[in-house]
């Protein structure tokens, strides 16, 4: 057989290494040289970033940014060629539930807006479609997620603790831990009804009413389904901070876009659309898929 031979960078490699692994200063000494290049990199990218912003901030006044997100702050959502506003840690800063969003007629292609009509009232929801559709260019696309109170009030007459637990149990059991919430916030009753109702979790507790089941039953049973979203609201508790307090039907969102003179309204699959802004890359997020509902529709 030929003789093997070690290759010498191959063995001075090792040695090096080995010698690193022995000597705490020489591994403290690459820790943080590796420290500083990702913090240098990580800096990098946030300039980067910053920069990219500032181009499509400025782009709104141009013409040149064609995409906006209402209701989604800039820490959660960072896409080139688009712009947000919302309340705080946005591109444009607006309440939009009373004031008209702070951009000129036909002024974006695109408008995005992911679990956000749920929190406003429906006068609310309203008046912002209506600014939402003031603010596209004709042809242009509205993209709206939303928690999907059919599909809520089919897994609970399903018994569908599993599919409850998965969606919102881990949130409720960390502010039960917290003390928070009182541990009967995790029966299936208070889970369903915790998603047509509640209360802000940055700002309150989290969580919605606690209700008897026979109650949440008997009521299910004998009112249509806006009558008893509209019997969980009132029992939030005045004085707190809410969350939830109108999660809408399929057909009473495409109803109310269409009444404020959109187009083309129809119900989307998660990750489903013929608009390029939308799926490249895809703007759904995927750990709402399970109890979302998507709407699409045009000026």
């Amino acid at each position: 057989m030929p003789e093997t031979r070690n290759h010498p960078a191959k063995n001075m490699k090792s040695k090096l290494v080995d010698a690193i692994n022995k000597t705490p200063v020489a591994r403290r000494l690459i820790w943080n040289i590796l420290d500083m290049r990702l913090a240098v990199t990580r800096d990098l990218e946030e300039f980067s970033g910053s920069r990219q912003r500032k181009k499509d901030v400025a782009g709104v006044e141009n013409g040149r940014t064609r995409c906006l997100n209402v209701g989604d702050t800039n820490t959660r959502f960072r896409r080139k060629g688009w712009v947000t506003a919302d309340l705080v840690d946005a591109d444009f800063l607006c309440d939009f539930r009373s004031d008209p969003l702070p951009f000129a007629d036909d002024a974006f292609e695109s408008i995005h807006a992911s679990h956000v009509v749920e929190h406003l009232s429906v006068e609310q929801t309203a008046g912002l479609l209506s600014e939402i559709h003031r603010c596209l260019k004709p042809g242009g696309r509205i993209r709206l997620a939303t928690p999907d109170l059919d599909l809520l009030a089919d897994r609970y007459r399903a018994n569908d603790w599993k599919f409850f637990l998965d969606v919102g149990g881990r949130y409720i059991l960390s502010r039960i831990h917290l003390g928070d919430l009182r541990p009967e916030s995790l029966l299936i009753q208070n889970l369903f009804v915790g998603w047509i109702a509640s209360y802000s979790g940055r700002l309150d507790t989290g969580g919605g009413p606690l209700l008897e089941k026979e109650t949440v039953d008997e009521r299910l049973a004998n009112m249509d389904l806006e009558a008893f979203r509209d019997f969980c609201v009132s029992r939030l508790e005045p004085d707190r901070t809410y969350a939830h307090i109108h999660v809408f039907r399929p057909s009473e969102l495409m109803e109310l876009l269409a009444a404020r003179g959109f187009r083309n309204v129809r119900r989307m699959e998660y990750g489903e659309s013929d608009h390029a802004d939308f799926v490249s890359p895809p703007i759904d997020v995927p750990h709402h898929r399970p109890y979302s509902l998507y709407v699409e529709a045009e000026k």
